[in-house]
C-alpha cells in the first residue's frame, strides 16, 4: 500500500518545480524509483535533473543537472543508488 501512495503522490511531479533560477527548475518527471525501506525516493526529469526525495521529511535534494533521464535505480536492500550521467555512472550512498 505505502507504494501506491507514494507513486500517486509522485504523480503530481510532472510539472513541479523548484522555486528559484531557471537552472533550478524542474522539467516533467520521466522515472520515479522508492528505496527498498521506503524512506527516499528519486526522481528524474526531461530538464536532465536528478532529484533525490526524503519522504518522512518531506525534503528534496538536487543531485544532478546532467543525468541520463532513464538511468537512476535503488540497489535493493542498500541505502544507495546509481545514475548515469552523460559523461559517467555515478554511485551516491547516503550517510
Amino acid at each position: 500500500m505505502l507504494g501506491l501512495v507514494t507513486l500517486i503522490g509522485f504523480s503530481q511531479l510532472g510539472g513541479c518545480a523548484l522555486h528559484g533560477n531557471a537552472e533550478n527548475t524542474l522539467g516533467p518527471a520521466m522515472v520515479i524509483g522508492v528505496s527498498s525501506d521506503g524512506h527516499y525516493a528519486i526522481s528524474t526529469h526531461r530538464s536532465k535533473h536528478l532529484v533525490l526525495w526524503d519522504l518522512e521529511k518531506h525534503q528534496k535534494e538536487i543531485i544532478s543537472r546532467d543525468a541520463n533521464i532513464y538511468s537512476a535505480y535503488f540497489i535493493h536492500g542498500r541505502d544507495a543508488f546509481l545514475w548515469q550521467d552523460h559523461r559517467r555512472r555515478r554511485l551516491h550512498q547516503r550517510q
